[in-house]
């Protein structure tokens, strides 16, 4: 979990945060504490307990060529108790995932149905409560090490992929 300070870091990095507003200058600081209000908001807008996940949404919605409102909106995400819990990724034609997958650490159910997707970030195995993972229909050769750290996974569905056997780390 990042820190404040870390977040602010992290999110307006200190080349050219100074903005102008009218004649009057804001400060850095004025500036870093206005956006991550702003990020606060839109966290709860979706009922997120952490801007991190919001922005994990975020770099998500970006990648598949939608907003996070329109994502919401069409069901690809539902949220419990402050965090994504459920994502649905359904033939998107994807040919991989991103990283920012990792960040979901309380999701239960991930559904990547019917893409393209040839491997899956190592990030997958940060998602420590995922429960249900749908691969079914996609172009995968092998799964990666990491998926051996999803300790609550109960249903893993592979059909309509091209892998021959299962890394070791599953079932440790």
């Amino acid at each position: 979990m990042l820190t404040n300070k870390d977040l602010v870091e992290w999110l307006f990095p200190r080349v050219g945060r100074e903005k102008d507003i009218g004649e009057k200058k804001e400060s850095i600081e004025e500036y870093e504490k206005r956006k991550l209000e702003e990020y606060k908001k839109l966290a709860r807008r979706y009922g997120l307990a952490s801007i991190e996940e919001y922005l994990a949404l975020e770099k998500l919605a970006q990648y598949i060529g939608k907003s996070v409102e329109s994502m919401f909106i069409e069901g690809y995400f539902e949220v419990r108790n402050g965090h994504v819990t459920y994502l649905k990724l359904r033939e998107l034609a994807l040919q991989s995932l991103p990283e920012e997958i990792g960040k979901f650490k309380y999701l239960k159910l991930l559904d990547v149905y019917g893409n393209y997707l040839e491997e899956l970030p190592k990030s997958i195995g940060n998602l420590e409560n995922l429960e249900i993972l749908v691969l079914t229909s996609n172009r995968l050769k092998e799964l990666p090490y990491e998926i051996g750290e999803l300790k609550k996974l109960r249903k893993l569905y592979l059909e309509g992929n091209k892998i021959r056997e299962l890394p070791k780390s599953i079932g440790d």
